[in-house]
């Protein structure tokens, strides 16, 4: 029996498979986080921007609250995106969200019930 292990482990037949098998799976790992964390940044600068603009037209009166669903639709991909606009009369406060789980490409299991948003809030102009 111990001649039997001792040749076993002698023997590198096939080790450059598992060599490479490991690391494809950690190389994959990493490609799949990097895919995600790009889409993640740009959604999130994306939803910046439409909360910008919305926050913006309702400011200086351009748009009412009632409108801003139409302008969100124009800036961003189909999704379920929730718009809140608050116009309190001296600042508007404009926030777009959406769930990580309908933007994410592989780690929709992992971030699910959890929302990024992009929120600006602007002095009113009118």
């Amino acid at each position: 029996m111990k001649q039997f292990f001792s040749r076993w482990a002698r023997d590198e037949t096939g080790a450059m498979s598992v060599e490479y098998s490991i690391w494809m799976i950690a190389m994959t790992l990493m490609l799949m986080v990097s895919a995600d964390t790009s889409v993640l940044l740009y959604k999130h600068a994306q939803l910046y921007d439409v909360s910008r603009d919305v926050a913006r037209a309702v400011a200086t009166g351009s748009l009412t609250e009632a409108e801003t669903p139409a302008l969100l639709g124009r800036f961003t991909s189909p999704g379920d995106y929730t718009l809140d606009v608050v116009n309190d009369g001296t600042y508007v406060t404009a926030t777009v969200s959406v769930e990580f789980s309908d933007v994410l490409i592989f780690g929709r299991a992992f971030l699910t019930g959890r929302t990024m948003e992009g929120r600006v809030v602007m002095a009113s102009e009118v």
